[in-house]
């Protein structure tokens, strides 16, 4: 796949077209990296749009997570077992969640594993355009995320 194909498109007034709503979106950096991962896990991974959702908030037991300011702790994006769960933010059936970054950050894994802890998702990417890490959930014989080599696909 190109680049040209898994960059963002854009509106006439250079508002990034969203990939899964066609919403238009403030032109950011994490923004573009967010766009280029949805394509990426659409054509790439094979996930269908009725399965992924940018943005989702994080609940835990029943409450939002908040940050320190107060504002609602959101993954960047979330890949749903089915419509469904998409349809219902279905916390218990999230299959994996990505932590996008800016091109020039490579923080956000403690967020990523606080997210990942709280639903069901047993994978993690977390991506900044040019790194990619891919983590998977154990359960057995603790809790723990470790360095997944490879990364799911769909079918």
């Amino acid at each position: 796949m190109t680049e040209a194909r898994i960059g963002p498109e854009f509106s006439k007034d250079m508002k990034i077209i969203d990939f899964l709503s066609g919403r238009r979106l403030d032109d950011r950096p994490e923004e573009r990296i967010r766009q280029k991962y949805l394509r990426i896990l659409h054509y790439e991974h094979r996930y269908p749009k009725e399965t992924m959702e940018r943005e989702v908030s994080i609940y835990y037991g029943g409450r939002e997570l908040l940050d320190d300011q107060g504002n609602p702790r959101r993954a960047d994006i979330v890949v749903y077992e089915d419509p469904t769960a998409k349809t219902n933010r279905d916390q218990g059936r999230i299959r994996i969640i990505i932590e996008t970054k800016a091109p020039d950050e490579d923080s956000g894994h403690n967020q990523l594993v606080s997210y990942l802890f709280v639903t069901s998702a047993n994978g993690a990417v977390w991506y900044n355009g040019s790194q990619t890490k891919y983590y998977r959930r154990l359960s057995i014989p603790e809790n723990k995320l470790i360095a997944w080599p490879g990364r799911e696909k769909a079918n």
